[in-house]
């Protein structure tokens, strides 16, 4: 009767041992598994970034207009290089992979003169060319490496552009050399491409990931079309452009 008390309360006790044991496992939660009631971070890192630039570019027209003003006017692409100005809004699909949209604009004026003619009195026959091209873009970023607060990338993508060229002054009849004043002008657009390449720095990093960056970069895009209006007859236009950006970037 003893041996049974004795075999009763060892089966009791280990009974409640073992209770007590799973009750604690279950209530912690499993391994590996995320708790649920643990709040996550905000913003784990930057999906946007905004960007805002200057800069110049160097032309390379092929048309026969161009070919025309340089033989009588001494106009060259050479005299169309300008200034640059515009901003960028990105999203960083991947931390390597960034899809852009951008602005980029520009304009040039320069003068020149007939080569083989002059007034009666010896003075030159004035005429003056302005050319004003804006980009649209949209395209990708792709950023391989990251070197401390130096992030290289490479950019490229399709360009949309705005061409507004426009001569005016005086101009020579050569039926019968009168000279008369006129303006003319032509407004198109052009579908193109760009690629580049370039690097941001950041001088201020934020929580989560947020930066401020300074950047520099070189471009090149091409896009081609057709002459119209006053300039229809001239037939085929290529614009390449060349040049560099440099400006802020801001992540967040």
């Amino acid at each position: 009767m003893k041996r049974a008390g004795r075999t009763l309360t060892c089966l009791l006790t280990a009974a409640c041992l073992a209770t007590a044991a799973v009750a604690e496992e279950e209530a912690q939660p499993p391994r590996r598994t995320r708790d649920p009631d643990r709040s996550q971070p905000a913003g784990a890192r930057p999906r946007y970034g905004f960007s805002a630039f200057g800069g110049f570019r160097a032309l390379r027209i092929d048309s026969r207009l161009f070919d025309a003003n340089e033989a009588e006017f001494g106009l060259t692409e050479d005299d169309f290089r300008s200034g640059r100005w515009g901003f960028e809004l990105d999203y960083a699909l991947l931390p390597m992979l960034e899809i852009l949209v951008g602005f980029d604009s520009g304009q040039a004026e320069t003068h020149g003169r007939y080569l083989d003619l002059v007034y009666e009195d010896g003075s030159e026959i004035d005429h003056s060319a302005r050319l004003s091209m804006t980009d649209y873009t949209i395209g990708v970023r792709v950023r391989p490496f990251q070197l401390g607060r130096a992030s290289p990338y490479v950019v490229f993508g399709v360009a949309r552009t705005s061409y507004d060229y426009s001569e005016q002054g005086e101009f020579v009849n050569f039926e019968n050399f009168d000279i008369y004043y006129d303006e003319l002008g032509e407004r198109l657009s052009l579908t193109g491409f760009f690629a580049g390449a370039g690097f941001d720095f950041a001088v201020v990093r934020m929580p989560y990931g947020r930066r401020l960056d300074v950047f520099g970069e070189f471009r090149y895009s091409r896009s081609e079309g057709q002459h119209r209006d006053e300039f229809a007859d001239f037939g085929d236009l290529g614009v390449a452009r060349v040049g560099a950006r440099f400006g802020f970037r801001v992540r967040f």
